[in-house]
């Protein structure tokens, strides 16, 4: 009998968080670059959150270290909130940075491969340069590259959503059918 509600609420759990999901993708996808600034602003109560409780167990512990890395944590978690823009265009050439990196370990990866497999080195090359220039053209234009940054994360979130939507209805359908 456990083992049935067990799975009941395995197939609920996955319905509500592909719902949910769907949910934020779609309000990513809508409100663009506006919601990566909510999203570093929630970000920065919950580490302000987290550096208050850290201070107040290392003040009951009497240690200084995680007093100090609590006060960083605050700090940290404040200026998220206070300076916004200024820790979005952060996260943008962060994510730059990446891309480009990604892209250059790519095509080196890609002169490493077997040469029989020419349309795999190729596209291996090909991606790698996308990859390159997609990083130069956030690094040159950061703030529409959040717009986009925001619209594909939301894309993507809206297809994780589905996919847990999905799931959740065939392990309900297989539920059913075992009884």
């Amino acid at each position: 009998m456990d083992s049935v509600n067990q799975r009941q609420k395995q197939w609920m759990y996955s319905i509500i968080v592909g719902i949910v999901g769907i949910v934020i993708g779609a309000l990513l996808v809508i409100y663009k670059g506006e919601s990566l600034d909510l999203i570093l602003i929630i970000s920065g109560v919950l580490i302000a959150i987290d550096g208050a409780i850290t201070v107040i167990g290392g003040l009951m512990e009497k240690n200084v270290i995680p007093i100090v890395i609590g006060a960083l944590f605050v700090v940290l978690g404040i200026c998220m909130i206070v300076f916004t823009s200024l820790f979005s265009d952060i996260f943008m050439v962060l994510l730059a940075i990446l891309l480009i990196f990604l892209g250059i370990l790519g095509a080196m990866a890609a002169f490493e491969k077997p040469k029989e497999n020419v349309f795999g080195m190729i596209f291996s090359i090909a991606f790698a340069a996308l990859l390159i220039i997609a990083g130069i053209i956030v690094l040159f234009n950061l703030n529409d590259a959040a717009d986009w940054v925001m619209i594909v994360a939301g894309v993507m979130t809206i297809i994780s959503g589905v996919i847990n939507v999905l799931g959740g209805i065939v392990a309900y359908k297989m539920i059913k059918a075992a009884n």
